[in-house]
């Protein structure tokens, strides 16, 4: 899994905090390698933003799981900002099982 960073330029929430806490509870959900910045294809990504702006742009290979954060929005979504690595992780997993299923022809 990866997690590219903005630049910070209007930031809301402590990004490097988040990113450290999403990581945790990634690995306490599953264990996998959480590695940022852009770097090489991963399993799933994870855009993080510091302000809701959502201006983070990344190539993304296709049909990989994004989840999506800008400040305290998940998705376009706004959530409390203490629950922010959990539900950023949950939804992460939830995608990258999701795709498995799709790239296993279970899902119509």
């Amino acid at each position: 899994m990866r997690i590219i960073h903005c630049g910070r330029c209007n930031p809301q929430i402590d990004a490097d905090r988040f990113r450290q806490e999403i990581g945790r509870v990634l690995q306490d959900l599953c264990p996998a390698k959480v590695e940022d910045g852009l770097g090489g294809e991963a399993d799933a990504y994870v855009l993080l933003g510091a302000c809701p702006s959502e201006c983070l742009v990344a190539r993304i290979p296709d049909r990989k799981p994004v989840v999506r954060v800008g400040g305290c929005r998940v998705d376009g979504w706004v959530v409390n900002e203490e629950e922010l690595p959990r539900i950023v992780a949950e939804k992460l997993l939830g995608r990258l099982a999701d795709s498995g299923k799709d790239r296993k022809g279970r899902r119509g």
